[in-house]
Parts: C-alpha cells; sequence; structure tokens
C-alpha cells in the first residue's frame, strides 16, 4: 500500500511565548493545518515519480505580550511517499524533515529587508512538540530575530541545494492599526459583571486581520476561614472566546460579555473548599488578553468550517497559501487591557450567583453569601 502523508502542524510551538500560552492563541488558540491522503488495503496506487512536498506553517507577529515580539519561528517539514506502513515512518526524523540543506529567507515588500532563517532544535529552547504520531525530537524549526514592519508584507522562500532549487514560496501582510476602546487602559478601569447588566467590548476592526481570541487572566486571593490568614495569592485564566470571526464590515466590532461566562468557568476550574474564602484582588484587578489572526488565517478557519458541516457532501482541497506546497503563513497581532476592576454589582454576583456562590468569595460588602 502507497501512502501520501502531509504532516500534522501543530499551533503551540509558532512564538516562543506561547510556547507556555494557549493556542491561538491563546488559543488562537489550538490549531492543527491536516493535509492527510489515505487509503483502503485493497487499494494500491501507482506513483511514478515522488513528488518533495514542503509543508509550511507560520505565524509572524510584531508584539507579543510578554516579550518583545522580535522572535519569530517558522516550521517546515515534508510529506513523504513510501511502500509500507505510514505510521511507523512518521516517527522517524528523516520522513518528516528535510536534511539541513535548506535556506529559508523572509524577504520585505520593499526588497530593502532580507531575513535569513537558521534551523534550531525547538527543545532546546523551550519549544517541546507534543508526543503522538509523528517524531517529536528532535523538533526542528527555522527561526529569527528581527523587528518587521506591520506595514509590510513579507514574503518567505524556501530553497535547497545552495539556492538553486525553489522549494516553495508564501507571503502574508501583518496585522497592524487596532486599538481596544472597551475595557478601556487609559488607568483603572471598572466593568459591569451583574447577568443583567452584560459589559460590552469593542474594538476597532486590525487592518489584515479577520479572527479574534480574548482570554481574561482573572486575579484573586484565597484566606484560611479560621485564621483569615492569606494562603495564596492566584490567577486563572478564563477562555472568554477562540477563533471569533466577526460578520458584516464594520470598522468597530463588538462582543457582548455575561458574567456567566466567567462564573461557569470558575465553578468548573476553581476547588471547591469549605476551609477557605477568597476574595477579587483589587490591586492587580484582570487582565483582558485580546489576539487578533492575519487574513489567511481566518481563510483557514473559514475553509475548516465549511467542510464540517452536516451539508458538506464532498471533500473540497484544503486551505493553502503557499505555492510549491502545503500550509499556512500568516500573521498574528496582540493587545493587552490591564487593572480591571469589578463594580460593586460584579462582586456582589461573583459572590452570590448560585453558579459559583459555593466558592466563597466574598462580596462587596465583605461577607459570603449562603
Amino acid at each position: 500500500m502507497w501512502f501520501l502523508n502531509i504532516l500534522v502542524l501543530v499551533h503551540s510551538i509558532i512564538s516562543n511565548t506561547f510556547a507556555n500560552l494557549m493556542k491561538f492563541i491563546y488559543s488562537f488558540l489550538a490549531l492543527a493545518l491536516i493535509m492527510l491522503s489515505g487509503c483502503k488495503q485493497d487499494f494500491q496506487v501507482t506513483v511514478s515519480k515522488y513528488v518533495d512536498t514542503p509543508v509550511i506553517y507560520g505565524l509572524l507577529a510584531t508584539h507579543d505580550y510578554g516579550n518583545d515580539g522580535n522572535t519569530h519561528y517558522i516550521r517546515i517539514q515534508k510529506g513523504y511517499l513510501l511502500k509500507g506502513n505510514a505510521y511507523l515512518a512518521a516517527g522517524v526524523t528523516d520522513s518528516i524533515y528535510y536534511p539541513d540543506n535548506l535556506s529559508v529567507k523572509l524577504i520585505s515588500s520593499n526588497g530593502f529587508s532580507t531575513f535569513t532563517l537558521s534551523r534550531v532544535d525547538g527543545a532546546t529552547v523551550g519549544l517541546n512538540k507534543d508526543t503522538g504520531i509523528f517524531a517529536n525530537t528532535p523538533n526542528y524549526l527555522y527561526t529569527f530575530h528581527q523587528l518587521l514592519d506591520s506595514t509590510r508584507n513579507y514574503t518567505l522562500v524556501v530553497t535547497k541545494n545552495g539556492g538553486a532549487d525553489t522549494l516553495a514560496i508564501a507571503s502574508t501582510a501583518l496585522v497592524n492599526n487596532w486599538k481596544i476602546y472597551s475595557p478601556s487602559n487609559l488607568g483603572l478601569s471598572t466593568i459591569p459583571f451583574a447577568n443583567a447588566s452584560p459589559a460590552t467590548l469593542t474594538w476597532s476592526a486590525a487592518s489584515n486581520a479577520g479572527v479574534y481570541d480574548l482570554t481574561v487572566r482573572f486575579f484573586y486571593r484565597e484566606y484560611i476561614a479560621a485564621t483569615s490568614t492569606l494562603s495564596k495569592d492566584t490567577f486563572i485564566d478564563i477562555p472568554i472566546f477562540t477563533s471569533f470571526i466577526p460578520t458584516g464590515s464594520n470598522n468597530t466590532v463588538s462582543y457582548t460579555l455575561a458574567a456567566s461566562v466567567f462564573l461557569s468557568y470558575m465553578a468548573e476550574h476553581i476547588t471547591r473548599d469549605p476551609l477557605v474564602y477568597r476574595t477579587f484582588n483589587n490591586q492587580a484587578g484582570m487582565q483582558f488578553k485580546f489576539a487578533a489572526g492575519g487574513t489567511d488565517l481566518t481563510n483557514y478557519f473559514i475553509s475548516q468550517e465549511s467542510q464540517s458541516g452536516l451539508t458538506s457532501s464532498n471533500a473540497l482541497p484544503a486551505f493553502t497559501n503557499v505555492a510549491g506546497g502545503v500550509g499556512l503563513l500568516s500573521s498574528r497581532e496582540y493587545q493587552e487591557v490591564d487593572n480591571i476592576l469589578l463594580s460593586n454589582a460584579g462582586l456582589d454576583t461573583l459572590a452570590c450567583d448560585p453558579t459559583a456562590s459555593f466558592l466563597n468569595f466574598k462580596n462587596s460588602s465583605g461577607n459570603i453569601c449562603h
């Protein structure tokens, strides 16, 4: 039996920051680009010539929360053709990676900037590849360190044999010109929290973007109830939405955020403990961590959605913007709004709403609701 396997591409390795966060992201959040062609046991395929198929995945950025956003990683692997068990071959490094003979360059649209990427083992910089069918060690990636100009387009060119043979080319524009209007980042800001008065989040539609993620980091404190002694100053990351694609063509995007989104997640992920009480940390508040994904990433999600519906009767071609190969080159951008506080009504909802009242948060009067 003959198999042509196009590799599973894992979202969590695209940036040094996202190595310890959700996907994109925050996931944009859990992205895998899977293009797998299989066959039944009794189906024979005759192939006259092996076609070298590069598989490329990367998201460029001009800003990462948590670092300067200057370090970029691109995954470049290869499809393979063999006779025998393709699943066993997937676990062999030589089957899925090119030898160290590729020339990988990123070229700006004005032609004045060219960045040469070097091959590294991601494990040596804290980017470990998940275990599974495909070999996870070494975890070869191509990297460069440079602040990109958000007003430029960039083209990735992959060649081999000293640049004589072009394998693949992919281009993308960078996400830019993006502002968060509400919640405000101008000093301390309070948002509604009660289910009866949900918060309205608004932001400008970023240039070259179309898909968004939001995670809220909610800071709180735990006390030993018997002694009122602080036992833990901590937080919980609450995913609000992932892969959110706004409809219409408005310049401003809005999203209604109900308290139930917070309460349900906290009820499931914070341990019930009658021996402690908790308080919202007014000094740290909440951090709203927004992410915007590029146009090609948006088209990828739309393509996946269109092929997964109940009305889809035919397998459509998988989305790719890589000429000479398959995969995705796009961009992402981040905005973070800090020190967002709860109103008194919000504190009372947190403490008294039946969804999470068993977590023993104190209300605006400093009391526990029971």
